[in-house]
């Protein structure tokens, strides 16, 4: 940790250029800000999304409310045109017709994106359509009766007819309308959410770009702080070199008209390592090493040394010197003359010069330092116009010094400030300085963000004369604090996404952080929320808390890892459990090696631990079920020694277990059978087989066969040993028992041509029953029809002479006749009943109990009501006509009160439909419920109410042949129930 951490702050700040830090430094609140920007345009963009779908709902309500305005309008005004047939009510049909295709058009476009709402517009647009025909329809009857509609009752059927299918397509659009405010309910939930959470986003927003901000500050002042020591530094190298050069000691030497050396001071020792007395005598040419060219053009020195008969002359020049010991040096020669009476009397003044020269290397490598430097430097009058532009500056934005002398910073660079340039200028110059990040553009139109630093300079007065700007390129280190962040979130993905539990630790063995898991096994909702809590603070026991504080500070002390603690861990937490952990802690050190904190690593190695006591356990079992199993089992080598075996095993073959270990499978094995299972090995040696089975022949002690199931594989051991592992069960039993199977099988083949047979010849009778079904009823008709026209003729005949008496004998004699054809009619149909099948289809239950009752046309005295959520299902309509039809007409026409009501209900089951019909009527004593299910059997003398007696039985037998049940519930004078249960799906059949 301490190598990590050290080496990326030093790779992410120490060693990154001055302009890199600065781009870091200006990428935090850039990055911040933008991101916040993208945040809030997003949370925002759903926030009008969701608007946008209330507005839509909106639309939705007010259309479906049109639509039902219009239909509305339209069946009223056709009553009205019904009563008092004026053309003027015809208009609110006329705009319907013309309307409402338009409006349905509009409203499936409006809904086309909510299939729920879609399937039930779809509903709502078939029955306007409906609707429409009906009026269309109901029109036509009209004009065809004319005025004498008025006073027919056919008028009254159709404005219930009419009512009927109005309060359809009214429930249809109710049922819509109220899932549409639910869909729209929803969304105003959403948009409120979206809202929160635009104003969350926009609050975490500013705290980020405030976080960002303070980074950026803290980052610049160090690197602030970091370039003033480095200034100071500088100017620092620089006195004490100047200084150097100043104290440097001069050689002073006198010399005559050729050179010769006269005089040599201390200082000239010290320079050249001669003694005065060595050197005296000596020419000045021996002092000074000869130019690598001659070139003697209006230079006497040089000449001097390079013709051994030249005179010296007055000179000052940088020439290199030699030493005593050969080494050469430069030094600075200055040659002056004095004129003496003797004659002339040269003076050489000698400075070694090789600390100025390296001085002046020096300088001129920090010169060029400075001009390499990434740093924007640049001199500014009281205008902001350029007074002078180094090369880092150059180097950043483009342009060569003498392209912007005199020109406005600002203009040249379109400076965008963080604030107006007025306020900038005026805090500047009240307080000598300003730093802050600017945007500018580069020669060739590029944008780059700088750190700049401003300088006042003032006069002796105070008065400002110029300034001094320093920018600095901080895009690469913000581009670095990015990637810094980036890896930073990326390590703590890695720890969040391992099975390992981490935390750390400071000195006072205060928690500073952990991973997801640990927080999520101490019940905590966010790795962040254990920073500041110590041992005493988790949901453990005190005593391990105790426990584990006592070790960290062994390892803070001793600065010591441990590795591989197996120790148990409890959380305090509701339903958790006690875990065996694998614990390594280790000491987290400074750069100076210092032990500041402890971290620790745990893997939960509980399902390790269950594992190993499951194995040790499963080969207990195994030996027990080894010795125990109910087949034979026996080990083999590859040669087919038997190496282990089980008692089942010798109990098949009759042998000892101590013979069978002397013995190999290939002398147990029928030759016959050898030679496959040889080749099955093969192919388990070569890959080709994982294992194989096969029926075999064992050969007992005694010479029996035995047939055995064999299943082998082959075991592969880690040092390399091969071993066949075999079970053999017994199949004695079983294969007597394939043998008498094959012999049923032969049977039960020929049965199942008998049952053919059987199944073809039913097939034709009942064909020839339903002729014969047909043929009897239209025979048994023809003469009763003829008996009922007869005695209306013979009415009409003696029409004068018939009594009252013989009038009530010939009605009689009609009624019976009547009764007969319904009898029959009521025989046919029981016939037929789960013996021919009708088309399955989509059925509306309350559309057709409506059907039955306007049919059945019950006295208005007699209410008739239907339960709501009625089903739609797929089934036989005619039979569930019938099953209705026959138990609300029974319920009508046995009722003993002039008023009363019958009621028809639901209740859902599972895979049925529980339907009831329940009237108030007299009622059925419990002695007769089996009885009115029985086929011709009535309650009532068929003279009082006409009856045929087979209503209910046919409704038994529909409903039983459908999978369902019937039942009756009542008491004498406490009205009936009769319940049944119909299939959800409709009941499969196979062809016969």
């Amino acid at each position: 940790m301490k190598f990590s951490i050290s080496h990326l702050v030093k790779f992410l700040w120490v060693d990154r250029p001055t302009r890199q830090r600065g781009t870091i430094i200006l990428a935090i609140p850039v990055t911040c800000l933008f991101a916040s920007v993208i945040a809030i345009a997003w949370v925002r963009d759903r926030t009008l999304s969701t608007r946008a779908q209330i507005e839509k709902s909106n639309q939705v309500l007010l259309q479906t409310d049109r639509l039902l305005k219009t239909a509305v309008d339209a069946e009223t005004g056709m009553r009205g045109y019904g009563l008092t047939q004026r053309p003027e009510f015809l208009d609110p049909y006329l705009k319907a017709k013309a309307n409402l295709p338009q409006l349905l058009k509009e409203l499936r476009v409006m809904v086309q994106e909510n299939p729920a709402q879609l399937q039930r517009f779809e509903e709502i647009k078939k029955s306007t359509q409906q609707e429409l025909i009906f009026l269309e329809n109901t029109l036509k009857s009209f004009d065809s009766l004319g005025r004498e509609i008025e006073m027919s009752p056919q008028l009254t059927n159709i404005l219930l007819k009419g009512k009927l299918q109005m309060d359809t397509l009214r429930q249809q659009i109710n049922n819509f309308v109220v899932s549409q405010k639910e869909f729209q309910a929803i969304i105003d939930e959403e948009r409120r959410h979206w809202v929160d959470l635009t104003n969350f986003v926009q609050i975490a927003a500013l705290f980020v770009g405030l976080l960002g901000g303070g980074a950026s500050w803290y980052l610049f002042d160090r690197l602030d702080r970091e370039l003033t020591n480095r200034e100071a530094s500088l100017q620092e190298s620089k006195t004490r070199i100047q200084a150097v050069v100043d104290n440097a000691a001069d050689g002073i030497l006198t010399l005559d008209e050729q050179g010769n050396i006269e005089s040599f001071n201390l200082a000239a020792e010290k320079i050249f390592g001669w003694e005065g007395k060595e050197v005296i005598g000596q020419n000045l040419r021996k002092l000074i090493a000869k130019p690598a060219h001659e070139d003697s053009t209006g230079n006497y020195l040089q000449n001097f040394l390079t013709n051994s008969t030249a005179k010296l002359n007055i000179c000052q020049q940088e020439i290199q010197g030699i030493r005593k010991n050969g080494a050469t040096f430069p030094m600075e020669l200055a040659v002056s003359e004095m004129r003496l009476a003797s004659g002339r009397l040269f003076i050489g003044i000698c400075r070694d010069i090789t600390e100025r020269k390296e001085a002046e290397k020096t300088l001129r490598k920090q010169s060029q330092l400075l001009d390499l430097a990434n740093d924007s430097i640049t001199v500014l009058d009281l205008n902001d116009d350029i007074a002078d532009w180094n090369q880092g500056a150059r180097r950043l934005y483009g342009w060569r010094k003498s392209e912007v002398m005199g020109k406005n910073i600002h203009t040249l660079l379109q400076t965008e400030f963080p604030e107006s340039l007025p306020k900038i200028k005026a805090a500047f110059l009240r307080d000598g300085a300003w730093e802050g990040e600017l945007l500018h553009t580069k020669q060739d139109g590029s944008k780059v963000t700088v750190a700049s630093r401003w300088t006042l300079q003032r006069d002796e007065d105070g008065l400002p004369l110029a300034s001094l700007q320093i920018n600095n390129d901080i895009s690469d280190r913000k581009i670095a604090e990015f990637a810094l962040r980036d890896s930073q979130q990326m390590l703590q993905l890695v720890m969040d996404n391992i099975p390992q539990f981490i935390y750390w630790k400071d000195r006072d063995f205060i928690y500073r952080g952990c991973n997801q898991n640990f927080a999520r096994i101490l019940g905590l909702k966010s790795p962040t929320d254990i920073i500041g809590l110590t041992d005493y603070d988790l949901p453990i026991p005190e005593e391990q808390a105790e426990h584990y504080r006592a070790i960290s500070r062994d390892i803070l002390e001793t600065n010591t890892p441990q590795y591989h603690l197996l120790k148990t861990f409890t959380s305090a937490l509701p339903n958790s459990s006690t875990m065996w952990v694998d614990v390594s802690k280790v000491p987290l050190t400074n750069g100076e090696d210092s032990v500041i904190g402890i971290m620790c690593s745990f893997e939960d190695i509980t399902d390790r631990k269950q594992a190993e006591v499951a194995i040790a356990e499963s080969e207990q079992r195994f030996r027990s079920t080894f010795e125990q199993a109910a087949v034979g089992i026996a080990q083999t080598n590859m040669e087919g020694k038997l190496l282990l075996v089980n008692q089942k095993f010798c109990d098949i073959l009759g042998y000892s277990r101590e013979e069978l270990l002397e013995n190999k499978f290939q002398n147990i094995t029928h030759p016959e059978d050898l030679k496959i299972e040889l080749a099955y090995i093969n192919q388990l040696l070569t890959g080709e087989l994982n294992i194989y089975s096969m029926e075999k022949r064992f050969l007992r002690k005694n010479g029996e066969l035995v047939w055995g199931n064999l299943t082998v594989s082959l075991l592969r051991e880690q040092d390399g040993g091969e071993y066949l592992m075999a079970v053999v069960e017994d199949i004695r039993e079983r294969k007597e028992a394939q043998e008498a199977l094959q012999k049923r099988a032969q049977e039960l083949a020929k049965t199942t041509r008998i049952l053919s047979q059987t199944a073809t010849v039913l097939r034709k009778r009942n064909q020839e029953l339903d002729q014969f079904a047909y043929v009897v009823s239209h025979d048994l008709k023809a003469p009763l029809r003829a008996i009922a026209n007869l005695s209306s003729w013979i009415e009409e005949d003696l029409s004068e002479a018939m009594t009252e008496d013989t009038q009530h004998q010939m009605n009689l004699l009609r009624g019976r006749v009547h009764r007969m054809e319904a009898l029959i009619d009521a025989l046919l149909q029981y016939s037929r009943v789960g013996r021919i099948q009708t088309a399955s289809e989509i059925v509306n239950v309350a559309s057709l109990l409506a059907e039955i009752i306007d049919s059945i046309a019950p006295p208005e005295s007699l209410k008739v009501e239907v339960g709501s959520g009625m089903p739609i299902l797929t089934t036989e309509r005619v039979l569930l006509q019938q099953v209705f039809a026959n138990l609300i007409s029974n319920a009508v026409k046995h009722h003993s009160s002039k008023s009363g009501s019958v009621k028809i209900s639901l209740e859902e089951k599972e895979d049925f439909y529980e339907f009831a019909v329940t009237d108030d009527g007299p009622g059925i004593a419990p002695q007769y419920h089996d009885k009115v299910f029985v086929i011709f059997q009535t309650l009532e003398a068929r003279d009082k109410v006409e009856n045929t007696g087979i209503g209910l039985s046919l409704v038994k037998k529909i409903v039983e042949n459908q999978g369902g049940t019937i039942k009756l519930e009542s008491s004498e004078g406490q009205g009936a129930t009769f319940r049944f249960t119909w299939p959800k799906q409709p009941i499969r059949k196979d062809d016969e």
